[in-house]
């Protein structure tokens, strides 16, 4: 998507975007993964027990009921409204679906000002009369001074973070 945004499609968005996402879990889950370390040093059957625990916690806290209600729904299952009546069939769509729900929330308020600027330098470049010069050639420098002068990187891993309810 950032790719598309900067119409920069030569650059390696998604070895840069798969890398941020492995860091920024591990950077939130560190003290899930560690209780999941710390609880289960017995066997694997005692391992997959325990560990679903925190993790059930971790991702009902994220999610929304109205998405655990929908996936319930589906599965036609009664809820009473207690973590431990959800199956992991459902809780776990649930967190995927809160968790697309932020990422294009984020990607939506990066997309603004790029396109603000866009439109600025498109009616620019038509009142000067270039109409052969393509606005983004003119508009990418913009972008990327913009993302770098509003430290873009600091505010979109805060908004990964921010949207994790500890």
């Amino acid at each position: 998507m950032t790719g598309t945004i900067t119409k920069c499609q030569l650059a390696p968005w998604g070895a840069w975007c798969f890398t941020g996402t492995v860091t920024t879990t591990v950077t939130t889950t560190v003290w899930v993964i560690r209780s999941v370390h710390h609880d289960t040093a017995d066997g694997w059957a005692d391992a997959l027990a325990a560990a679903a625990e925190p993790i059930r916690q971790f991702m009902y806290k994220q999610t929304q009921k109205n998405d655990v209600n929908f996936f319930m729904d589906i599965s036609r299952t009664e809820w009473n409204g207690e973590l431990a009546d959800i199956p992991m069939s459902v809780l776990v769509p649930a967190f995927i679906i809160n968790e697309l729900r932020q990422a294009f929330i984020i990607g939506f308020l990066i997309y603004i000002p790029f396109i603000v600027i866009d439109m600025v330098v498109a009616s620019t470049l038509m009142s000067m009369g270039m109409m052969m010069l393509p606005p983004t050639t003119i508009s990418m420098p913009f972008k990327i001074l913009l993302f770098v002068l509003a430290d873009g990187w600091y505010l979109v891993i805060k908004g990964v973070v921010e949207s994790f309810n500890f």
